[in-house]
C-alpha cells in the first residue's frame, strides 16, 4: 500500500479509533498513545493492508485490542507493586491500601444494591462469578444482546454512584 492510499484509507478513521480507545482506558493521553501504537501498527503491516475488505471495522479490532493488552500490562505492573519488594520477597500490601481496597469494595457493593434486580444479577455473573455472556442469557432467560446491554447500562449506573460521595 503506498503512503497516499494509507493517508486517504486510514487517516480519517482516527476519530473512530481514539473514541473506542477512550472509552476503553478513560485516559485522554492514554487513548492517544494507543492510537499512536495503531498507527506504528498499521504502517508495519502496511503491504498486507490491501486484503482489509473493511478497514474501520479492522482497525476498531485492532484498538480494541491494543487497549486490553495495556490494561493488562497495567493490572500485572500495579499487581507486582504491591506483591514484591526490592528483593523479590512477597510481601502484603501497605495497610492504607489494604483500607482503601477494603473502603472500595464497600462502595461498590453498596451501590450494585442500587442497581434493579436484573442488571444487579447480571453484574453479579459476569463479573464476580466470571460467567461469559452466554451462560448469564441461559441462566436468566435473556437473550446475549439483552445481558451486554444490562451490564453496559450497570456499569454506567455505578460510575455515576461511585462518582457521588454519598456512598
Amino acid at each position: 500500500m503506498k503512503h497516499e492510499q494509507f493517508k486517504r484509507i486510514w487517516i480519517p478513521l482516527s476519530s473512530s479509533f481514539y473514541n473506542v480507545a477512550l472509552h476503553f482506558l478513560e485516559d485522554e493521553a492514554d487513548a492517544e498513545d494507543a492510537v499512536q501504537d495503531l498507527y506504528v501498527r498499521l504502517w508495519n503491516s502496511k503491504d498486507d493492508l490491501e486484503k482489509v475488505q473493511n478497514p474501520k471495522a479492522y482497525g476498531l479490532t485492532l484498538i480494541r485490542n491494543i487497549c486490553i493488552d495495556r490494561i493488562r500490562q497495567k493490572n500485572i505492573r500495579r499487581s507486582e507493586e504491591l506483591t514484591e519488594d526490592r528483593t523479590g520477597h512477597i510481601t502484603s500490601p501497605p495497610e492504607d491500601i489494604k483500607a482503601i481496597d477494603r473502603e472500595s469494595a464497600r462502595r461498590l457493593l453498596k451501590a450494585m444494591q442500587m442497581l434493579p434486580q436484573q442488571q444487579r444479577t447480571v453484574m453479579f455473573c459476569r463479573f464476580f462469578k466470571d460467567m461469559d455472556i452466554k451462560d448469564i442469557a441461559r441462566q436468566t432467560g435473556l437473550s446475549n444482546v439483552n445481558v451486554r446491554v444490562m451490564i453496559t447500562r450497570a456499569r454506567s449506573t455505578l460510575k455515576k454512584l461511585l462518582k457521588t460521595e454519598n456512598l
